[in-house]
């Protein structure tokens, strides 16, 4: 990526370093080290469902996020403000864990950690909506897939150590301060909020635009036309509709195969770490290529390879037991092409928005996804302690098969059916497939040595 403007230089440095310092602080205060953390405090397959789905539930209000950035006065001061307030709320949670409820005897320490988690998640995800309006005035289109691809891989270095570390501090805490088992969740926790609260400075620092342009986020308006106005383009709704289904189907088996490795086959947090691990450094790889791959080739393509190769993660769920868990590293192996995900499904939206409406667009996607998702985690997990207390009911399934593996082989399907959504996306300047592959014969023919005597 080049551009002669040092300003702009400045300002990619300084949101490579915000997203290095997020991804540590998200990495210690979310994910598998927060739901071994409920597991710790006592909830079984609701109770964890409910944590799984808190980011989604929350996120169902980032639809407001172009009212909200309108009354506060534009996409960077709304950033800021919000996730100010969120990574301050977080420094809740090493308390919660070691003092449990300040309700003590009203309100379960499940509960309040459910309850802190809630708040700040929903106050990251109404600034992230404002970050991603904010990022449509600073990075030019042409670059946006290389630039965030960058982001990511700068991202993805710095979370790998950490969720590692984490994990691994917490086992050893455990072993060595077994009457206090729940002080290496502290710590981390702790460690994570702090870093959280650092990666606001970048941010700061960076201007609200560039150059003389004025803000794309522009706000049409804060009623309800605002809000729906994206679902006027049949291609947004086509994106919408991938974004539901693949929410559904994907919160359907969030209790299963979060449940399954720790109850199932035993694996520990160093392990689980260890499998994250995998996947991030596979999505590194992944994002060198996502990166240009959609700058050149379009979104939509680069988003159906992604989501057949990750939903194949769930035929290997399916195929380990507790005396071949290996199969598991096969899983968090496709699951690296969640960074395609990742990037590409909110730079369609960037690059499909009009000016105006960014926000809508951004947040009107993912708070819907958010709220089927929430929804069916929710569902996933209710069906999961059903199953787990009435396993008479599955008699019929073949010997050997449970119901975890006949939730993964459906999934696997489900999953991979999420893409006929997306051929029917009119994406501006998007490759065909066979676009796609007549460019690769092209430049292999042209390599190729001369055959001719």
């Amino acid at each position: 990526m080049r551009d002669a403007s040092s300003p702009r230089r400045r300002v990619f440095r300084l949101g490579y370093l915000n997203g290095a310092l997020w991804a540590i602080g998200n990495g210690l205060t979310s994910g598998s080290l927060i739901t071994y953390l409920a597991i710790d405090l006592g909830a079984q397959g609701v109770g964890v469902s409910i944590v799984l789905a808190i980011q989604a539930m929350v996120g169902t209000l980032r639809i407001a996020a172009p009212t909200v950035i309108g009354l506060v006065g534009g996409a960077r001061r709304t950033c800021l403000l919000l996730t100010t307030a969120s990574y301050v709320i977080i420094f809740l949670l090493p308390i919660v864990t070691l003092a449990g409820s300040p309700l003590r005897g009203t309100l379960p320490p499940v509960a309040t950690l459910i309850t802190v988690l809630c708040v700040h998640q929903l106050l990251e995800h109404l600034g992230t909506v404002a970050l991603w309006t904010w990022w449509a005035d600073l990075v030019p289109q042409r670059i946006r897939g290389r630039y965030f691809g960058r982001r990511n891989i700068w991202q993805l270095a710095a979370l790998i150590p950490a969720v590692w570390l984490g994990g691994r501090c917490v086992d050893l805490w455990k072993q060595h301060h077994a009457g206090n088992a729940l002080g290496g969740y502290a710590i981390v926790t702790a460690t994570g909020a702090t870093f959280l609260l650092a990666s606001i400075v970048p941010l700061v620092l960076m201007p609200e635009r560039l150059g003389l342009r004025s803000p794309r986020m522009t706000i049409r308006g804060l009623g309800l036309s605002t809000l729906l106005a994206p679902f006027a383009s049949p291609s947004f709704r086509r994106v919408l509709g991938f974004g539901v289904w693949f929410s559904l189907v994907n919160g359907l088996t969030q209790s299963a195969q979060n449940i399954y490795p720790k109850r199932v086959l035993d694996i520990g947090l160093t392990e689980q770490a260890a499998l994250v691990t995998i996947m991030r450094l596979g999505q590194m790889g992944y994002s060198a290529w996502v990166g240009p791959a959609s700058d050149r080739y379009g979104n939509r393509p680069v988003l159906v390879v992604s989501q057949l190769v990750q939903a194949a993660g769930m035929l290997f769920f399916f195929l380990s037991a507790p005396e071949q868990t290996y199969w598991l590293y096969g899983a968090w192996i496709c699951w690296s092409a969640f960074a395609g995900i990742n990037i590409c499904a909110p730079n369609l939206l960037l690059k499909l928005a009009p000016a105006g409406l960014t926000a809508a667009y951004v947040g009107t996607y993912w708070g819907v996804t958010g709220s089927v998702y929430a929804s069916a985690t929710l569902a996933g997990g209710y069906v999961h302690d059903l199953l787990a207390k009435h396993s008479e009911v599955l008699a019929w399934l073949p010997a050997g098969v449970d119901f975890y593996h006949g939730m993964f082989l459906c999934a696997w399907l489900a999953r991979s059916m999420a893409v006929v959504m997306l051929l029917r996306v009119a994406e501006p300047g998007a490759w065909t497939l066979s676009q796609i592959v007549q460019s690769s014969e092209r430049k292999r023919d042209a390599t190729e040595p001369s055959r001719g005597g």
